[in-house]
């Protein structure tokens, strides 16, 4: 296993095929009152779901509904943290997991919640 292959073809994916989003990262004044997030910079990367294990709720007997996660793959990066947003084709996204697949330091993969 090649990593700087690797790399290259990540880079190229995500070139060629991702999507552009902004990162936004909330703030508050010195009274802790929310103010409007503050853009931290551009991103690019691959749009993707996860497919969760199976939800079986109690109060609807019989119906196993199947949970769909949007993710966001990027290349690697230490600047998105827990909480941030990202804007992305119109809408905007909670990050509530940041994960480096492998601990390669190749990418970075951010789970969302559509806020």
């Amino acid at each position: 296993m090649n990593p700087a292959l690797n790399a290259h073809t990540l880079s190229r994916a995500i070139n060629q095929h991702g999507r552009d989003a902004v990162l936004l990262r909330p703030k508050a004044d010195h009274y802790g009152t929310a103010e409007d997030p503050e853009k931290v910079t551009d991103l690019r990367g691959l749009y993707h779901a996860y497919h969760s294990h199976l939800v079986i709720e109690t109060q609807e007997a019989g119906k196993v509904p199947q949970r769909v996660n949007p993710m966001f793959m990027i290349l690697y990066t230490d600047a998105v943290h827990l909480e941030d947003l990202i804007k992305l084709d119109g809408h905007t996204y909670k990050v509530t997991g940041v994960d480096d697949p492998g601990g390669l330091h190749l990418c970075t993969d951010l789970s969302l919640e559509e806020v």
